[in-house]
C-alpha cells in the first residue's frame, strides 16, 4: 500500500482517523495499540507471509535493549549483546539485499553454478533495520533510557508514516511522542 492509494485514503486512513480520534479518544493506551496494529497492516499489505521477520526484529531489539541495561556495568556482555544485536539485524538485512547478487557475481567470475537462493525481501527492511539499530546503539550509549514496554519499542519501529519512506528517526525523537503526545486538530 502506498500512501497515494485509493486503498489508503479512501479506506486505511479514515478508519485509522475514525478509531484514533473518535473511538480511543481518551486512551492513550489504546491509541498506541491501534497505531501500531494499523503500522502491522500497513506492513503486511505488501507481504504478510514475512511478518516474522519484522516481529523478530522488534523482539530481538527489545530485549538486547532491556539486556543491555540490565549488564550495564559489565561492558564486555553489554558489548556483546550490542554486537549481537547488530550482527543479526544487519545480517538479515544484508541477507536480504545481496545474498542473491553476491552469489550471481561470485558465479560469474569464477564460472560456477552455485544455486542463488531466492531471499524474499520484507517491505521496508532497511528502514526497520536502521531503527532498530538506532535505539539499541542509543541504549548502549545511554542517549535514551531503556523503555521495558515491548510495544513502545514495537510501534518505534513500525510506524507506519516512516516505515517505507523514512526518515530514520532516533528513538530519542519519538520516544516522548509515544507516551504523551499532543494532537491538534
Amino acid at each position: 500500500m502506498v500512501f497515494s492509494s485509493l486503498e489508503f485514503m479512501l479506506v486505511f486512513l479514515p478508519v485509522l482517523l475514525f478509531c484514533y480520534f473518535v473511538l480511543f479518544k481518551k486512551s492513550r493506551i489504546l491509541q498506541n495499540l491501534t497505531l501500531l496494529l494499523a503500522s502491522y497492516f500497513f506492513y503486511t499489505w505488501g507481504e504478510v507471509k514475512l511478518l516474522w521477520v519484522f516481529t523478530l526484529s522488534i523482539i530481538l531489539t527489545w530485549a538486547a535493549g532491556c539486556l543491555i541495561n540490565h549488564f550495564r556495568e559489565n561492558k564486555k556482555t553489554a558489548r556483546f549483546i550490542l554486537a549481537l544485536c547488530v550482527v543479526i539485524n544487519v545480517g538479515a538485512l544484508v541477507a536480504a539485499k545481496y545474498l542473491e547478487f553476491s552469489i550471481e557475481n561470485i558465479n560469474s567470475l569464477f564460472g560456477l553454478e552455485v544455486a542463488a537462493p531466492t531471499v524474499a525481501m520484507p517491505l521496508g527492511i532497511s528502514f526497520f533495520t536502521f531503527s532498530a539499530l538506532s535505539y539499541v546503539i542509543d541504549v548502549y550509549r545511554k542517549d535514551v533510557e531503556v523503555q521495558k514496554n515491548p510495544l513502545y519499542v514495537a510501534l518505534y519501529i513500525s510506524f507506519f508514516p516512516k516505515l517505507i519512506q523514512g526518515p530514520i528517526v532516533r528513538y530519542g525523537t519519538m520516544a516522548d511522542d509515544i507516551i504523551n503526545r499532543k494532537e491538534t486538530v
